[in-house]
């Protein structure tokens, strides 16, 4: 079950991108809770890594987004599988 989507998170992490420039934060949850040590990315259309941090021992990260309404945030944690969201 762990290979499965590393998150059910994104439904509690993203608040709706209204603006171009924002603050992002969440919790990342697995089958088993809270998963720790997340690397949380944001990206361009190129995949190119604009902005980083990673999700602290309760699973929370929070960062500024620096363009919500082009670009996507990609999660990724070993034994899990890499999730991708576009912003809208």
């Amino acid at each position: 079950m762990r290979h499965k989507l590393i998150l059910s998170l994104l439904l509690c992490c993203i608040a709706s991108a209204l603006a171009q420039e924002q603050n992002v934060s969440g919790t990342i949850k697995g089958p088993d809770g809270t998963i720790a040590k997340v690397s949380v990315r944001e990206i361009d259309n190129n995949h190119r890594v604009l902005n980083h941090t990673t999700s602290d021992r309760n699973g929370l990260f929070t960062f500024h987004v620096r363009d919500a309404a082009r670009h996507s945030l990609q999660f990724y944690a070993p034994g899990y599988r890499t999730f991708t969201h576009k912003m809208l």
